[in-house]
């Protein structure tokens, strides 16, 4: 296959594999612990269009089996390589698996917002040792998702401002995680501003966007990290590849990744 043009710098290459077969060390993941949302904040999660995916709840990700799909995945075509064919992760597989639409403008946000500004959309200010430039902790993000006066009977504005500190920890833990899994950038809350708009943008493009670009850096030998939504990736192999799939005798469900 002459198109493949990048062979000898992936890390399917046979000298790259062996490397890897000695050191024994798969693909490192990011992905955070997640965490299911307060029932207080279900209005506003279906308003953004994140409910469903904000349900799926505790997962493990299999770091050998998402090295396995890395290892076939060629840059040159957006495909996996197999011995049967290609294929590929499409839009269709993003909103059957996550829930996410994928119709509406492309996600697009400044390059920062100001500090002030994002401590007003989260209703506390991050102190400095949790912000590195313009990106937050996760960690700290995390903290205050438990908040013991938080409850029903919350005014509006609070609720309004939890689910945004619940959606930027679901941002940068689950679905956009980067190569460290320790921030996530505040230019995410520009589009948490106003609910109503958020649900309009193509979300599911933007996840498969993302963890496109990850599969493209980590096919390269030298990459010890995958960006992107590991959780896509697995489960997508566990419903294209069943041979490579556990056991599950859970109820199909919607979307088809809570099962």
């Amino acid at each position: 296959m002459a198109y493949l043009w990048l062979e000898n710098d992936h890390r399917s290459n046979e000298e790259h594999i062996r490397r890897w077969d000695a050191q024994g060390a798969p693909l490192v993941t990011r992905t955070r612990q997640h965490i299911i949302p307060s029932p207080h904040i279900e209005e506003y999660l279906r308003q953004t269009g994140f409910f469903e995916v904000s349900q799926i709840g505790r997962y493990k990700i299999d770091r050998h089996i998402v090295t396995a799909l890395v290892e076939r995945w060629r840059s040159e075509t957006h495909t996996f390589h197999f011995r049967t064919g290609e294929c590929t992760i499409t839009l269709e597989d993003v909103y059957m698996l996550l829930g996410l639409p994928f119709c509406g403008p492309f996600v697009t946000a400044p390059p920062n917002l100001a500090w002030n500004i994002c401590a007003q959309l989260l209703g506390i200010t991050p102190p400095a040792n949790k912000t590195d430039g313009f990106t937050l902790s996760l960690s700290w993000l995390k903290d205050n998702l438990v908040d013991n006066n938080f409850s029903e009977q919350s005014p509006p504005e609070v609720k309004i401002q939890h689910t945004r500190r619940y959606l930027l920890y679901l941002f940068g833990g689950f679905l956009f995680p980067n190569t460290t899994g320790l921030f996530v950038h505040n230019s995410w809350l520009y589009l948490l501003m106003d609910f109503n708009l958020t649900r309009n943008y193509s979300w599911g493009s933007a996840v498969l966007t993302y963890l496109y670009r990850g599969l493209c850096e980590a096919s390269h030998p030298n990459i010890k990290a995958l960006t992107g939504c590991h959780f896509l990736l697995q489960v997508w192999g566990y419903c294209r590849l069943s041979y490579i799939a556990p056991k599950n005798d859970n109820p199909l469900q919607w979307p088809l990744g809570l099962k």
